[in-house]
C-alpha cells in the first residue's frame, strides 16, 4: 500500500482489518457471482441473510489475530459479529477486546446486484460499565464496478485520536477526511419498523418535519454504512435511524471514524431489543441540526 506519509500509516491491527474486510467484500461478491439464496432473519423487519453474509464473515474471522499486541500488550481478541450467534463461534471468557464485524451491511441491496453495501470491522474495548467502545475502524464501500477478482471501491478507516481517512483500493492514494466545503441537502432517515411504538412515530414526524423545516430531504438506502461513507463525501447532510436504530455491528466502525471526521454523533440512550442492544443513531455535519435532533431523541426516549 502507498500512504501520503508516514504520519497516516495505521496501526498493524487497523491494517489487519482493512485487509480483511477487503477480503470480505471480495468472498461475497463471488458468491453473488454463483447466485445467491436469501432466507429470512426477522419477520418483523424483513431482514434477509444470505450465504453471502456467512462466507464474508468466515472470510474476516480467518484473516483477523485471535491476540494482538494492543498498548505494548500481548491482549486476547475475541470475534463477534452479525451472524456470530448462527456461526458457532464461540467468545473467549477473558477477552476485554474483540473484533466486531458486519459482514455485508445492506444485505437487500447487495442481494439485489445494487452497489449500496459495505463491510465493516472494529477493534472494541469493554469498558468499566461493561459497554464497548471503538478504538479503531474501518469500512470498505462497494461500488457498481466491484468484481470478485477486483476491488474498485474506496476504505475508509481511522483510529480513536488520530483522525479518519480514505484510501482508494485502485489508485493506492490516500486522503484525510473532514468535513466537505459543499454539502448536499440530503439525508437518509429511518425509523425501525419492529419498533413502530407511539413514541417512535412521534419521533419520525417530529424529526421528519425538522429536516423539511432545513430543506433537506430524505430517503434510504438500508447500509446505514455506506450511507455515512457518503456524508463523508459530502452527498448528506445528516444519517439518523430512530429510537431503537443500529445494532453494534452496524455502527462499530462507522462511528470512530465518522466522530474523527469531525462529524457530531450521538448513539444513546441505547435500549434492549430481544437481548440485542439497539441505538438510536444522529450523525450531522451542522451542530445546530445535530442538537436539535438529539433533543428529540431524547425526549421520545424519556
Amino acid at each position: 500500500m502507498a500512504f501520503l506519509d508516514e504520519m497516516t500509516l495505521p496501526g498493524e491491527l487497523t491494517l489487519r482489518m482493512m485487509e480483511a474486510a477487503k477480503a470480505g467484500a471480495m468472498e461475497a461478491l463471488r458468491n453473488r457471482a454463483i447466485g445467491l439464496k436469501a432466507h429470512a432473519k426477522s419477520a418483523a423487519d424483513g431482514d434477509i441473510v444470505t450465504q453471502g453474509d456467512h462466507a464474508s464473515q468466515a472470510v474476516i474471522f480467518t484473516a483477523l489475530p485471535a491476540k494482538g499486541m494492543i498498548a505494548g500488550r500481548e491482549e486476547v481478541i475475541g470475534f463477534f459479529g452479525e451472524e456470530t450467534m448462527h456461526a458457532g463461534y464461540r467468545f473467549p471468557d477473558n477477552a476485554s477486546w474483540r473484533w466486531c464485524i458486519d459482514p455485508v451491511d445492506g444485505t437487500k441491496p447487495y442481494y439485489n446486484g445494487e452497489p449500496f453495501w459495505s463491510v465493516s470491522a472494529a477493534l472494541q474495548q469493554r469498558n468499566d460499565e461493561g459497554r464497548w467502545e471503538s478504538v479503531a475502524g474501518v469500512v470498505y464501500r462497494a461500488t457498481a464496478e466491484d468484481m470478485p477478482d477486483c476491488l474498485c471501491g474506496t476504505v475508509y478507516w481511522a483510529e480513536k485520536g488520530r483522525g479518519a481517512y480514505a484510501l482508494d483500493v485502485i489508485s493506492n492514494h490516500q486522503t484525510r477526511v473532514s468535513m466537505p466545503a459543499n454539502i448536499a441537502p440530503m439525508a437518509e432517515f429511518e425509523i425501525s419498523p419492529e419498533v413502530s411504538s407511539p413514541a417512535s412515530l412521534a419521533y419520525a414526524k417530529q424529526a421528519a418535519a425538522l429536516l423539511e423545516s432545513r430543506g433537506i430531504a430524505t430517503g434510504w438506502r438500508r447500509s446505514i454504512c455506506h450511507c455515512v461513507c457518503e456524508m463523508l463525501e459530502g452527498e448528506k447532510a445528516a444519517v439518523i435511524q430512530g429510537v431503537a436504530g443500529p445494532f453494534d455491528w452496524d455502527i462499530a466502525a462507522i462511528s470512530v471514524i465518522a466522530r474523527e471526521a469531525g462529524v457530531h454523533c450521538s448513539f444513546e440512550p441505547a435500549i434492549s431489543v430481544d437481548g440485542q442492544w439497539r441505538y438510536p443513531a444522529i450523525m450531522a455535519w451542522d451542530k445546530t441540526l445535530f442538537d436539535a435532533l438529539q433533543a428529540i431523541t431524547l425526549t421520545m426516549s424519556a
